[in-house]
């Protein structure tokens, strides 16, 4: 990971590279939320009417992808 940045409602974590995102869009789905890279960030961009428990899960997701690679 190499940088996380937040604005609003809009999440992001740049990668060192895009090959590190091959695979976490489906990796996401598999857990329930739905991601997709482009180039080397991976970013979220919830409604406004996202739960805190919704927000959770996709901030666990985006962190799990970094933990387990």
């Amino acid at each position: 990971m190499a940088d996380v940045r937040v604005l609003g409602a809009t999440a992001v974590i740049e990668a060192q590279s895009a090959e590190a995102l091959k695979g976490v869009g489906d990796f996401a789905r598999e857990r329930g939320v739905w991601l997709r890279p482009i180039g080397r960030w991976l970013y979220t961009m919830p409604a406004y009417i996202t739960s805190e428990a919704e927000i959770a899960q996709i901030t666990s997701v985006m962190k799990a992808w970094f933990l387990e690679q």
